[in-house]
C-alpha cells in the first residue's frame, strides 16, 4: 500500500514536469516490525490547514489555506505567493472552478470537470454529477496498492510524530517521488484541537522533466510542507462564498432574483463606511397610487439649508409635485420633483419624471446579478446576488459594483402574518463606487400599500384653498367604528375619493368626534399650487365642484360609509351620513358642539371653473346601494373602482440626508430664518448615497443619484 502525496505536487505542477523513474526511489528499511506499526492516518470528513509550502530548488516559498468539506460537497484553497493572494473554489453542483484574485477584485470561471487544477481537490462522478474526493484523497493521503514503510516515532517541527515513506507514480504529472509523511503520536503528543490524528509534516523529493525542453535534461527538486493549525472543522464557514465586490461573469446563474411588491414600507440604515458614518430613512412605496413618503434627518451641509429638524417628504406622482414638511415648525416647501433621485427616472422624454418601479427602486434593473448563493448578512442566512452597473449613477460614466441580499426561504418575520402582498425581503444592498462604500440595512420590510392615511400634505395647505367639513352619522354605529377606528377612517376615505373625484392626497385630516353623534372631520384640499413635472398629470377638479358635490350627495341621504358588523365578521354594515348633520367651518371652534340636529351651515364657494371636471352629486362607493329616506333603493348612475387603502406598520427612524436647493414655492406658515429654502429633498435611499468626497474644492457631499445633475 502507498500514500498518495498530498499538497507535494501543488506547486510541482506549474513549473515542472517528472517523467517515471523508478530509479529514483529510495530503499528505505522499516525500523520497526509490522505488528508495532500504529493504526495508518484517518482524515477527517471535514478540515481547514494552513500549509507553509517551502520549494527548495526555487529558493522560494508559498503559503496555502485549505478548507475541506466532503459532506456538503465543497472546498476552497486560498494561496499566497510573491506576495499576491488568490483564491479557489470548486463548485461541484454547477461544475464551475472559480479562480479570483481579491486584490484585483477579478474572477475567471472555467468548467470544473475539465479544470487543469482539478486534481487538487478531486473530481469523480456521482449519479452523473461531480463531487470532491474522499477526505484523505483530497489531501492525497490515500492509499494505493504500491508498498508504504512505516518508519517509527521520531520529530518533525519540534512535534511527536509517527512517520511514513512511500515511492509514488503521480499520474497528473507522470512523475515518481519519495514521500515523507509525519502526523502526530497521538500516544505521547496531545494537539491542541484534540484531534489524534494531525498531519504535521510532508517532505517530498524527486527528477524532473525541465519545463522549457522537456526533451532533454531533468533537474531534481525538493519540496517541504508543513501542516500549521489543522482543525477538523471549518472555523468560519463564509469562507466558502466569494468575496464582496469581485463579479464572477459567466458564472451559472442557478437562483433568480425575487420578485419584488409592488407597494412596501421599510427603514433603512445607511452605513457610510469611509465617513464612518450611520444614517436612517423611513420609505413608504405604493406604485399603484403612484406616491412615495420618505422621513429624513437633513445631514449635516443640508442642515445649512433647512436646520436639523426632522423632514417628511411626500412625491405625488399623479402631479410630478414633491411636498417637503418641517413637522416641528409645521411649514412646507413644495416643489416639483427632482429629476434622477431615488424613487423617479426621466420618463420618456427626458423632460418630464416617472415613478421608479420596484425594480428599478432598489437598482436592480439593467443589470444582470449573478448569485453568489448563501450568506449571513446580518445575522440572516440569506441568498445574495452581485453584478457591475455601468453608468451608475446615470450620465455619471462610472460603473459601480452592487451585492443585493434576501432573506432566505425558510426564515420568517412577525409582518409576514400581516402581510397582504408576496415577494422577496430585502436585507441589505452593499455598494460601491469611486473609493466609496456603503452598507444599506433594511429594517421592517412590510410588504403591503401603504397607509394611505399618513400621507398628509394639509400643512401645505395651511394658507391656500382648503374646505373642511363635519358631519355626523348615528349613534348606532358606535360598536362598528369602535371596533377598528382606523378601518373606519380609512372606508370615510374611500367614499369620499369616490364622490369628489379628489385624489386621496388631497382629502385630508380624517378625524372621528363621539358627541351626541358619531361625528367625522376632514378637509378638502385644493389643486397643488405648481405645476409638477410628469408627462401625464391627472385631471383632478376645482376644489368647490367637489366640495359642492360632497354636499348635495349628505343632503340627499345619499352619502354611505362601509363598515363591517360590531363583531367584525358579519355581512358589511352601510352607514349613512345623517342629512342634517353637515356643517361647513373655518376653525373648529366655529361648531356648535352641543346641538343634538345641528343646523347645516356652509361658507360661500369661490368661482368654479366652467373647464374642470365636475364630480357626481349622486355617487357612491361600487356595490353600496343608494339608499333613499324612504328606504327605496336605486342604483348610482356611474360605477367605478374604489381604492382600498391597506394598513400598514412602520417604526420611527430618521435618516441624514443632503439636498441641492432649487426652485420651489413656500406655503404654509411665513418662515423667515425659522422656514426653509426652497428645494428638493437629497435622498438617502437603498444605497444610492453620497460619493462623499470633497472632489477637491470643498464642495458639500451629493447624492450619486444626483450626481448626474451637477
Amino acid at each position: 500500500m502507498v500514500w498518495v502525496v498530498s499538497l507535494s505536487l501543488l506547486l510541482l505542477a506549474s513549473p515542472v514536469r517528472a517523467r517515471l523513474d523508478r530509479q529514483v526511489c529510495e530503499q528505505r528499511q522499516p525500523t520497526a516490525s509490522p505488528e508495532s506499526e500504529p493504526q495508518r492516518p484517518v482524515v477527517p470528513d471535514t478540515f481547514e490547514v494552513h500549509v507553509d509550502c517551502k520549494i527548495a530548488n526555487a529558493n522560494r516559498s508559498t503559503e496555502v489555506h485549505e478548507y475541506y468539506d466532503y459532506a456538503n460537497n465543497r472546498d476552497v484553497m486560498h494561496q499566497i505567493e510573491y506576495g499576491s493572494p488568490y483564491y479557489l473554489y470548486y463548485d461541484y453542483a454547477q461544475n464551475e472552478a472559480l479562480t479570483v484574485f481579491p486584490k484585483e477584485k477579478r474572477c475567471f470561471v472555467e468548467q470544473l470537470s475539465g479544470d487543469v487544477n482539478r486534481f487538487l481537490f478531486g473530481y469523480k462522478t456521482a449519479n452523473g454529477r461531480g463531487h470532491v474526493f474522499s477526505p484523505s484523497a483530497a489531501l492525497h493521503v490515500g492509499f494505493s496498492g504500491a508498498t508504504t514503510t512505516y518508519l517509527g516515532s521520531g520529530w518533525a517541527r519540534g512535534v511527536r510524530v509517527h512517520t511514513w515513506y512511500s515511492c509514488q507514480y503521480v499520474p497528473e504529472f507522470d512523475a515518481s517521488v519519495n514521500v515523507y509523511w509525519s502526523f502526530t503520536d497521538p500516544r505521547s503528543w496531545d494537539t491542541a484541537v484534540g484531534y489524534p490524528d494531525t498531519p504535521v509534516q510532508c517532505r517530498v523529493a524527486g527528477v524532473a522533466i525541465n519545463q522549457n525542453d522537456p526533451m532533454n535534461g531533468t533537474h531534481t527538486f525538493s519540496h517541504t510542507y508543513d501542516f500549521l493549525h489543522f482543525k477538523n472543522f471549518i472555523s468560519r464557514p463564509e469562507v466558502f462564498e466569494t468575496p464582496d465586490d469581485v463579479v464572477c461573469a459567466g458564472r451559472v446563474n442557478s437562483r433568480t432574483v425575487p420578485d419584488l411588491p409592488d407597494a412596501f414600507s421599510f427603514t433603512v440604515e445607511v452605513v457610510n463606511v469611509l465617513d464612518k458614518q450611520v444614517s436612517f430613512m423611513q420609505e413608504w412605496y405604493d406604485y399603484r397610487l403612484k406616491v412615495v413618503q420618505f422621513r429624513y434627518v437633513p445631514g449635516p451641509y443640508q442642515s445649512i439649508l433647512y436646520g436639523g429638524r426632522p423632514l417628511r417628504e411626500v412625491h405625488d406622482f399623479g402631479t410630478g409635485v414633491a411636498y417637503i414638511m418641517d413637522e416641528k415648525l409645521g411649514n412646507c416647501t413644495v416643489t416639483s420633483i427632482e429629476r434622477d433621485v431615488f424613487d423617479d427616472r426621466a420618463a420618456a422624454d427626458v423632460t418630464h419624471v416617472r415613478l421608479r418601479t420596484a425594480v428599478e427602486f432598489f437598482d436592480l434593473d439593467n443589470t444582470k446579478p449573478v448569485y453568489m448563493g448563501p450568506r449571513t448578512v446580518r445575522g440572516l442566512p440569506c441568498e445574495t446576488w452581485i453584478a457591475n452597473k455601468a453608468d451608475y449613477p446615470p450620465g455619471s460614466n462610472n460603473t459601480a459594483t452592487l451585492e443585493w441580499s434576501f432573506r432566505a426561504d425558510n426564515w420568517t418575520s412577525t409582518l409576514d402574518q400581516q402581510a397582504l402582498l408576496s415577494g422577496g425581503t430585502p436585507v441589505q444592498m452593499h455598494l460601491e463606487l469611486a473609493g466609496e462604500e456603503y452598507d444599506n440595512n433594511f429594517f421592517h420590510f412590510f410588504k403591503s400599500r401603504p397607509d394611505v392615511l399618513a400621507f398628509d400634505v394639509s400643512p401645505c395647505f395651511l394658507h391656500r384653498g382648503r374646505r373642511n367639513f363635519d358631519f355626523a352619522i348615528s349613534n348606532d354605529f358606535l360598536a362598528n367604528v369602535k371596533r377598528n377606528l382606523r378601518e373606519f377612517k380609512l372606508s370615510v376615505l374611500a367614499s369620499l375619493v369616490y364622490v369628489t373625484e379628489l385624489s386621496a392626497l388631497r382629502i385630508a385630516d380624517i378625524q372621528v368626534v363621539f358627541l351626541d353623534n358619531i361625528h367625522i372631520r376632514v378637509s378638502l384640499l385644493d389643486k397643488a399650487p405648481i405645476s409638477g413635472d410628469v408627462s401625464k398629470v391627472q385631471a383632478q377638479p376645482e376644489l368647490d365642484n367637489s366640495a359642492n358635490a360632497l354636499l348635495q350627495v349628505i343632503r340627499n341621504n345619499s352619502f354611505i360609509i362601509g363598515g363591517f358588523g360590531p363583531d367584525g365578521q358579519t355581512s358589511v354594515t352601510k352607514m349613512v351620513v345623517l342629512p342634517d348633520s353637515v356643517r361647513e367651518y373655518v376653525h373648529e371652534s366655529d361648531l356648535a358642539l352641543t346641538s343634538t340636529t345641528p343646523s347645516v351651515t356652509t361658507t360661500t364657494p369661490t368661482a368654479v371653473s366652467k373647464t374642470s371636471p365636475t364630480p357626481s352629486a349622486s355617487k357612491l362607493p361600487p356595490g353600496v346601494s343608494q339608499t333613499t329616506p324612504t328606504g327605496q333603493k336605486s342604483t348610482p348612475s356611474a360605477q367605478r373602482s374604489t381604492p382600498t387603502p391597506i394598513s400598514s406598520r412602520t417604526t420611527s427612524k430618521e435618516s441624514g440626508t443632503t439636498r441641492k436647493p432649487s426652485t420651489g414655492h413656500d406655503v404654509g406658515s411665513p418662515g423667515g430664518a425659522t422656514g426653509y429654502s426652497p428645494g428638493a429633498m437629497g435622498g438617502l435611499a437603498m444605497g444610492t448615497l453620497a460619493l462623499g468626497a470633497l472632489l477637491g474644492t470643498g464642495s458639500a457631499i451629493i447624492f450619486i443619484r444626483r450626481t448626474s445633475r451637477r
